[in-house]
């Protein structure tokens, strides 16, 4: 598993379950802009960075990985997120997403249909970090990639002002509908097979994590805590209901557990 510190909550999860399952399974994680410092290079993932390497040593034990010694890939998170992704709806937003007496006011954004909404942001999920490391590992190795999904931001937000417009949307109303806009355009993107979202019993309205997972959510060390107003990293409980829809998504593939 290749991610950024989201993977800190799947290496936490894993040692939870792994009693119950015959996987064997390595963890890489890269934290914040770092991840980026990541090269695939015929078929080997490789550190572009004195700081990256430090991580490739650090949570992994290696100088690189060889794409072909695995049977599956799962790249997690790498900077692409709901809050992120949505960043476009301060410039456009669909019909659906703007409340009736605000249809008129178009001062803000520009209001667009839901095909050219869906568009736009299917464009951005394009261009991102995580969807090119995916393309770029299904091309150069044999292995099955999966794209775990960045957590949806904790249920705790509705308890705490936000100056993130985004954020706000996805607390109120709009929130169910938010979320089905940017998983719909993941699945476009990336095709339903290759995305695991986290189950639907760990969500509220299906716009946020229930907050009980982000609380006690550790960094990628695991041993500090991230601070209280962390609303995005989520704990092992969390990480191990994850990881077994992966592995559910795998056996589902394979028509064996």
């Amino acid at each position: 598993m290749i991610g950024n510190s989201h993977i800190g909550a799947l290496k936490l999860g894993w040692k939870q379950i792994r009693h119950s399952h015959r996987h064997e399974v390595s963890f890489l994680g890269v934290p914040g802009v770092q991840i980026r410092n990541l090269a695939i290079e015929h078929g080997t993932v490789v550190p572009t960075s004195d700081h990256s390497r430090k991580y490739f040593e650090k949570t992994l034990g290696a100088e690189s990985i060889e794409l072909d010694r695995y049977d599956v890939v799962v790249v997690v998170g790498c900077g692409l997120n709901l809050i992120g992704a949505l960043s476009v709806t301060g410039r456009w937003r669909p019909y659906t997403l703007v409340d009736e007496t605000a249809r008129d006011d178009q001062t803000q954004f520009d209001l667009v249909s839901d095909r050219l909404f869906a568009e736009i942001l299917s464009s951005k999920i394009r261009k991102s970090l995580a969807n090119r490391y995916i393309t770029k590992m299904a091309r150069q190795g044999a292995a099955r990639v999966l794209y775990v999904t960045t957590p949806l931001p904790s249920s705790e937000i509705r308890l705490k002002p936000q100056e993130d417009p985004v954020m706000d949307l996805v607390a109120g109303a709009h929130g169910p509908a938010v979320a089905s806009l940017y998983r719909d355009a993941i699945e476009q993107v990336m095709g339903r097979d290759k995305v695991v979202f986290p189950p639907a019993d760990v969500l509220v309205d299906g716009a946020m994590t229930d907050m009980r997972y982000s609380r006690g959510s550790l960094r990628l060390d695991g041993k500090r805590e991230h601070p209280e107003d962390d609303m995005h990293h989520m704990n092992a409980d969390y990480g191990a209901l994850v990881l077994e829809a992966v592995f559910s998504r795998l056996a589902g593939a394979a028509g064996v557990r």
